[in-house]
C-alpha cells in the first residue's frame, strides 16, 4: 500500500493548495520521494517524486516552462507542486495542456507556505503509510504465533499482506514453508531477493527471503523488514528451539537410561519408547562416539556456548545422516560422548552400519577438522537387544580404540577380544621374543624402503586376508600386493596362504608395535 497524491491532498499538510490541471483520480499515482528542483532540474529525479519549485526565471521566460514541465515528465514524476512570487502568475495554458496530455498533475501553494515544512510533512506521511503496512503485517504474525500455527500458514500471511512471494529458510537453508506453487517459483532471472537474518540473541536460525520483481516499483525498507517481520519470526524460532531441546533433552535421557539399565520395568520403557517413535522390539547395534578436541589451544570450557555449538552440531550431523540412508536411530549424548542405537538391517546390519559410519565420519572431518573421532562398535545381533549388554560391549570397544597406538579410530567388540589375548600374550616373555625376531626383518627391511611390508600385512590381516581389498586400500596394483606379500613370505619364514601361519602372523603383529 503506496502513499498517493490523494492521500496528500485529503490531508491537512496543503489547506491552500489550488489545482491548475484539470485531472482526477489521482488514488494510482503513488508517492515514494519528495525534493525542491528549480531549472536545470536535477538529473536524478526519481520515479514517482513529488517535484516542489518556484520556477525561477520562468516568468520572464514562459518557454522554460516547456524544459520544466517535459523534464519532470521524463522522469516520471508524481506531480509538480509551484509557489510564485506574485498570486497572479499562472502557467501558460500551452504547458498546462500539455501536462493534462501526459497526465503530469500541476498544483499551486501560497507563496507563504515554506518548502520545508511541506517536504518534512510529505516524507513523515511516506514512512508513516509504508509503517503501516509493516505494522500490519506484524499483527498479523503475531496473532498467528498467538494461535501456534505452523509455519506455511505464516508465510502464505506475510506474502499475502506484502503482495510478494516469500519463503523461509532454516540456518543451513533448508527451505521451511514458502508462499508459492512449484510451478510458479520465482527465477533468479525475473526476481531480486531481499534475504533477512531471523536471530535469537546474536545468532542466526534462518532466513527471510522476499522476492521482488524487478524493475516493479515495489521498494521495502530492509530496517522496518528486519524489526517488523524478522524479529516476530524469531519468536516461532525460538518456540521451536524450546520444543527441539526439550525433545532432545528427553530423548537423550531415554537413550542413556536404556543403555545403563537405570529403569525399573523394560515394558515401561518400550512404552515411552513408543511416544518417542523407538521401538525396542527391533534389532539394534550399540555405537560409542567420543570427540575429542585435540587442537592445541586454550582449553574451551565445559559448558560454554561454544562446547554447546559443537555438541548440537555433531548431534545434528549423526541424525540427519541416518534420515539420509533411511537408518533408524536412537541418539542420545552427555557432552561430547554420543551413544547411538542404529537398527540392524535384515539385508546385512554389518554392512549399513559400516557405511553409515563412513559417511559421518568423513562429514565430521570435513566440519570439524580440530576434532579426533573415537568409535566402539557392540556386536551385531538379530533378535531382540540387550541394551545394556550392547553398549558395554560398545565401551570397551571405545576404550581399547582410545588406547590404540597406531592411530585407529574404530574398534569393534571383536577387536577387543583379539586385543584381550593380544595383551594376555604380549605379557609371556617368549611369546614377546618370538614376535620381535618374526617381525624384526620386516622392520629392517622398511628401514631401508619406501614399499612398507609391515603396514602391508596390517592391512592384509584387517580385510580378513582378501587381496583385491587390501590392493584397494594400499592404492596398489594386485600384482604389486602379490610381490610384496611374497617378500613377506621372504623374510618371516611364513606363509601368507597358510592359516596356521596366518594365526601365528596375526598374533604377532598385534603384540608387537604394528597395531
Amino acid at each position: 500500500m503506496s502513499y498517493t497524491l490523494t492521500d496528500l491532498l485529503q490531508s491537512q499538510a496543503i489547506p491552500q493548495v489550488r489545482q491548475i490541471t484539470a485531472l482526477s483520480d489521482f488514488a494510482d499515482i503513488p508517492i515514494r520521494a519528495v525534493s525542491v528542483q528549480e531549472l536545470p532540474l536535477d538529473q536524478f529525479i526519481r520515479k514517482d517524486e513529488l517535484v516542489l519549485t518556484t520556477a525561477i526565471g520562468c516568468d520572464k521566460a514562459p518557454a522554460l516552462f516547456a524544459q520544466l514541465i517535459q523534464g519532470a515528465i521524463d522522469a516520471q514524476a508524481a506531480a509538480i507542486f509551484f509557489s510564485f512570487c506574485s498570486e497572479d502568475f499562472r502557467v501558460p495554458p500551452a504547458q498546462v495542456a500539455y501536462a493534462e496530455a501526459h497526465r503530469l498533475p500541476l498544483f499551486q501553494l501560497p507563496w507563504d507556505y515554506r518548502f520545508s515544512e511541506f517536504q518534512m510533512e510529505i516524507i513523515q506521511a511516506i514512512q508513516e503509510q509504508e509503517l503501516a503496512l509493516f505494522k500490519s503485517v506484524q499483527g498479523t504474525l503475531f496473532h498467528l504465533l498467538f494461535e501456534n500455527q505452523p509455519m506455511p500458514v505464516i508465510v502464505s500471511a506475510i506474502a499475502a499482506e506484502l503482495g510478494l512471494p516469500v519463503a523461509v529458510t532454516g540456518r543451513g537453508g533448508a527451505q521451511l514453508a514458502r508462499s508459492w506453487a512449484e510451478e510458479a517459483a520465482p527465477s533468479e532471472e525475473d526476481y531480486d531477493l531481499l534475504r533477512l537474518e531471523i536471530e535469537i540473541q546474536r545468532a542466526v536460525y534462518g532466513y527471510l527471503c522476499i522476492y521482488i520483481r524487478k524493475g516493479s516499483e515495489t521498494a521495502l525498507d530492509r530496517r522496518l523488514a528486519e524489526k517488523y517481520i524478522a524479529f516476530p519470526l524469531s519468536l516461532w524460532f525460538n518456540q521451536k528451539r524450546v520444543e527441539d531441546m526439550t525433545a532432545a533433552k528427553i530423548r537423550d535421557e531415554f537413550v542413556w537410561n536404556l543403555a545403563t539399565k537405570n529403569y525399573t520395568s523394560f515394558e515401561e520403557m518400550s512404552q515411552q519408547g513408543l511416544y518417542l517413535q523407538f521401538d525396542l522390539s527391533l534389532p539394534y547395534t550399540c555405537v560409542v562416539l567420543w570427540a575429542d578436541l585435540a587442537k592445541a589451544g586454550p582449553e574451551i570450557p565445559k559448558y560454554s556456548m561454544q562446547m554447546a555449538k559443537y555438541t548440537s552440531e555433531i548431534a545434528q550431523l549423526l541424525l540427519s545422516e541416518g534420515l539420509r540412508q533411511q537408518v533408524r536411530m536412537m541418539e542420545g549424548n552427555r557432552g561430547l560422548h554420543y551413544i547411538l542405537y542404529p537398527e540392524n538391517r535384515m539385508d546385512g546390519s554389518r554392512l549399513s552400519v559400516n557405511d553409515y559410519l563412513d559417511a559421518v565420519e568423513e562429514q565430521l572431518a570435513a566440519k570439524l577438522p580440530d576434532f579426533l573421532f573415537y568409535w566402539g562398535i557392540s556386536e551385531y545381533t538379530s533378535g531382540r537387544s540387550d541394551f545394556n549388554a550392547l553398549y558395554n560391549h560398545a565401551s570397551l570397544a571405545l576404550q581399547y580404540c582410545v588406547n590404540e597406538r597406531n592411530g585407529q579410530r574404530r574398534f569393534t567388540y571383536k577387536d577387543t577380544k583379539r586385543a584381550q589375548i593380544a595383551s594376555a600374550l604380549s605379557e609371556h616373555p617368549a611369546i614377546l621374543s618370538s614376535a620381535r625376531e618374526t617381525l624384526q626383518p620386516l622392520l629392517d627391511y622398511d628401514a631401508t624402503s619406501d614399499i612398507g611390508l609391515l603396514e602391508t600385512l596390517k592391512v592384509f590381516i584387517q580385510t580378513n586376508y582378501n587381496t583385491s581389498e587390501t590392493a584397494r586400500k594400499l592404492h596398489i596394483h594386485r600384482q604389486s600386493l602379490l610381490y610384496r606379500l611374497k617378500k613377506i613370505e621372504a623374510l618371516t619364514g611364513m606363509s601368507t596362504s597358510d592359516h596356521e601361519d596366518l594365526f601365528v602372523l596375526e598374533a604377532f603383529s598385534r603384540i608387537y608395535k604394528a597395531f
